[in-house]
């Protein structure tokens, strides 16, 4: 009982964030730098080549299960995308250590959020950290249900949120409240104040699967996303 009360009494305090960013520039260069075509990277990732151009020249903004879907093509981490200037550790994967100061937080615009990737030093991590902002949606949440692989936790920092599921009553979530959940199960966020909520998100992808067969899980699952649906 004292857990629970110390737990409703908690007050985190949300960083101070205001830095936020467009993807397109970003994307490009990292396809240059695989030395992809457009019309390669469509291919793997199952998004259109004339989307692609519109991401890259930042006409379109990507939802997050299109991030997911670039980063499986490019066969690199989803924070390494998302991320402004990728910087790798060289030191040894037992002594790595990464740290993300609040007002260094780069967020990149989606249609239904704002995500910003933590301690982006690190590459090749097993967890990918992310503080997002959820925005209030104008229109009906469970036109933005979507899955993408692997398990998912969210901790609200800020505000309250709701959390939309395909398969249960939809769960509001205050400051210090937490939910963890099969990330696949078609899921959505929506602030439930004017104002943008705020949490931690840890997604932790599938380890079972290969690239390849991680790729063709994201392009199933996502099918819906090329429509605009998703986040």
């Amino acid at each position: 009982m004292m857990m629970s009360s110390a737990i409703k009494e908690l007050k985190v305090a949300a960083p101070t964030v205001q830095k936020v960013h467009e993807i397109g520039g970003r994307l490009k260069d990292l396809r240059v730098r695989a030395d992809i075509t457009l019309a390669t990277l469509a291919r793997k990732s199952g998004i259109s080549a004339a989307t692609l151009s519109k991401i890259e020249n930042n006409k379109v903004s990507p939802t997050f299960a299109n991030l997911v879907r670039l980063a499986s093509a490019l066969e690199i981490p989803l924070t390494e995308l998302i991320m402004l200037q990728p910087e790798a550790v060289a030191a040894p994967p037992p002594a790595r250590i990464s740290v993300t100061r609040g007002a260094d937080i780069n967020f990149l615009r989606t249609p239904n959020y704002e995500l910003g990737a933590l301690c982006t030093e690190i590459i090749n991590k097993r967890i990918n950290p992310l503080y997002n902002r959820i925005l209030s949606f104008a229109s009906d949440p469970n036109d933005s249900l979507v899955g993408h692989p692997g398990e998912e936790m969210v901790f609200v920092v800020k505000g309250s949120l709701e959390l939309r599921t395909e398969y249960y009553q939809p769960i509001t979530l205050e400051v210090g409240d937490c939910a963890y959940y099969d990330s696949a199960m078609p899921h959505s966020f929506t602030s439930l104040s004017p104002e943008p909520a705020e949490a931690l998100v840890i997604w932790i992808p599938p380890s079972d699967l290969s690239l390849d067969a991680a790729r063709n899980y994201v392009q199933e699952i996502f099918s819906d996303s090329a429509k605009g649906k998703g986040r």
